[in-house]
């Protein structure tokens, strides 16, 4: 930093800390985003089955995705969601899942 941007920041700090603010607004909404899109979901008992992991290249380097299913039960019925790409390592057998009212949409906890 060159002399005048430092004499500018020691002479009014009050940018640094609008600046800060307006960082955590914007954290804040996106938070508040993702909480109004899960309102709706409900816990029940899953199992995670055919985990199958892949090395991809990207960006010049190797990572590991992986693809699986989740499969859940509710009034009787099975449902079932695939996961394609993944790059959250995962183990097979039953978890605790988050699932959306019309059964659509699903998450792992």
């Amino acid at each position: 930093m060159n002399r005048d941007t430092t004499i500018f920041y020691t002479k009014d700090p009050r940018i640094v800390c609008f600046i800060f603010s307006f960082v955590f607004l914007v954290a804040a909404v996106f938070n508040y985003q993702s909480a109004f899109k899960v309102k709706n979901y409900h816990e029940v008992q899953g199992e995670i089955i055919n985990v199958e992991a892949r090395e991809k290249l990207w960006h010049q380097r190797y990572i590991t995705e992986y693809n699986y299913d989740v499969v859940w039960y509710e009034d009787g019925k099975q449902y079932k969601r695939h996961f394609k790409g993944q790059t959250d390592k995962v183990e097979e057998g039953e978890k605790r899942i988050w699932v959306s009212k019309d059964h659509k949409k699903s998450c792992i906890t």
